[in-house]
């Protein structure tokens, strides 16, 4: 193997599998305020009397730590 195919290697390596290591469990305490702008209620395919409801929303989201999204 050369030097270049074996860095490609762990590079491709690191980033696989380097992210399962910093992923975790995260609780995020926010308050989030939306308004729809678009709704849509279409019928669904091959279920009789079901319909399903699509929604074009925005919105801003208030994190318990101050932050505003």
């Amino acid at each position: 193997m050369s030097k270049q195919t074996a860095v490609v290697v762990l590079t491709v390596h690191a980033c696989a599998f380097g992210q399962a290591a910093t992923a975790g469990e995260h609780i995020l305490e926010f308050k989030l305020v939306v308004k729809p702008i678009d709704v849509k209620i279409l019928e669904a395919p091959n279920i009789e009397g079901q319909s399903v409801t699509l929604m074009k929303m925005q919105g801003v989201t208030f994190f318990k730590d101050g932050r505003i999204a």
